[in-house]
């Protein structure tokens, strides 16, 4: 699972994206959460499907 902002929501996909798996999971992440990419403010969490 990462967590992302807005900019970096493409990579946050592609990091957790498995080969022949389900599509990813995104969610609204909680406040206070970093960016996995620059540490802003995250607003969404992603995570494998």
């Amino acid at each position: 699972m990462v967590y992302s902002c807005i900019e970096h929501i493409e990579e946050a996909l592609e990091e957790v994206l498995e080969d022949d798996g389900p599509p990813p999971v995104m969610e609204e992440a909680q406040a206070g959460k970093a960016c996995f990419i620059c540490g802003g403010e995250a607003v969404y969490q992603v995570e494998a499907g």
